[in-house]
């Protein structure tokens, strides 16, 4: 069970602050002592000085720890806390005239300084209210402020791990058709695809909850992917991929974003081994390039795009860089940032082209 540990009002706790007012209330009155002990006391005023500062803090304590805890709302919570101010201000002058009375032979507490006393006491206890309220006000909202940033930062988590999962009935559904092929056209490559998709699919439950994952990582998936796929397309297939390791160094995407757009071009074009679907990867200005010609297929619903909105919305939440969509008559093309968490130099060599299979 976790405790909350209160803060006080002053930077001192409680007991403390009653210890040092003890403390302060000898000094006073050592003052006063003084005083009667000369024929002209010396320092009178510093005397009246430090007896109306004892007289304010009081006030001062009796305001916040009932607006502390009083659980009246409104205008009657001012009325109350002014109105139990200007009695403890009245009474603690009441007193202390008594003794400068008694001590020092001075006039008794009159009626003109009960008013006098009730009127300051009103205007220190306005402005005592009027602070306090003012530091509470502000101490909640700033309370509100880190509250509302949790919440909308616990929300961003939440959205982009749900946007995260979409990915995995999609992907195993695919998977599924992709095995399903195999068992009728290959029945001999059904085992090897079995044992390949299931390291695939080890990869995904490792990385579904991550926010992003080395660009060589999910560049070593895909090539595992493509080899998926290469067994049910054979020839149909092409991934022609125009980088090395070091274009990906010190780079981070979120985990299955280039794994869904070799899937999307698959998915949305025609594929044969007479007329193979070339998909082109390639690194540029610090995005993952991914480009395949248009060759619709045939009596296919037109694409929502729900894929490329659920990718974009990913990286809504990593970084302000867009991911570019260029669909134009022949060709589509869908370009990722490479994210980096910390910026340096890199060194860049000349790119060469990998044909996979």
């Amino acid at each position: 069970m976790t405790s909350k540990k209160l803060t006080p009002y002053f930077p001192l706790a409680s007991g403390w602050r009653l210890v040092l007012a003890a403390g302060f209330v000898l000094f006073v009155f050592g003052f006063i002592y003084l005083n009667y002990l000369f024929d002209e006391p010396p320092g009178f005023d510093l005397t009246v000085v430090l007896l109306l500062i004892l007289m304010g803090w009081a006030t001062w304590e009796v305001i916040h720890q009932f607006l502390r805890r009083t659980r009246t709302r409104g205008l009657w919570r001012i009325l109350w806390a002014v109105g139990l101010g200007v009695l403890t201000f009245d009474a603690l002058y009441f007193v202390l005239k008594w003794v400068d009375h008694w001590v020092l032979g001075s006039e008794p507490p009159l009626l003109f300084h009960m008013l006098f006393s009730t009127v300051m006491g009103g205007l220190v206890s306005a402005v005592v209210t009027g602070i306090s309220l003012l530091y509470s006000w502000r101490k909640r909202l700033a309370m509100s402020v880190l509250e509302n940033e949790r919440l909308a930062r616990e929300q961003s988590q939440a959205q982009l791990k749900a946007l995260q999962r979409h990915l995995d009935p999609h992907f195993l559904f695919n998977s599924f058709n992709t095995l399903y092929g195999l068992l009728r056209t290959a029945p001999e490559q059904a085992e090897t695809f079995l044992l390949s998709l299931g390291e695939l699919y080890r990869y995904i439950t490792q990385v579904q909850d991550q926010q992003v994952v080395p660009a060589a990582t999910e560049w070593a998936l895909v090539q595992h992917y493509v080899q998926l796929l290469r067994m049910r397309f054979g020839e149909g297939l092409v991934v022609d991929a125009r980088m090395i390791s070091a274009d990906l160094e010190d780079c981070y995407v979120p985990p299955m974003a280039l794994q869904q757009l070799v899937e999307n071009a698959v998915k949305h074009n025609q594929l044969s081994v007479e007329d193979p679907l070339w998909v082109e990867i390639k690194v540029e200005q610090e995005y993952w390039v991914v480009t395949n010609p248009r060759k619709p297929k045939e009596a296919a619903m037109p694409s929502t795009m729900t894929g490329l909105s659920n990718l974009q919305q990913r990286y809504q939440f990593l970084t302000d860089a867009p991911v570019d969509i260029e669909s134009e008559e022949h060709q589509f093309t869908v370009s990722i940032p490479l994210l980096t968490i910390s910026e340096g130099p890199t060194e860049k060599h000349t790119a060469h082209a990998d044909i996979i299979g």
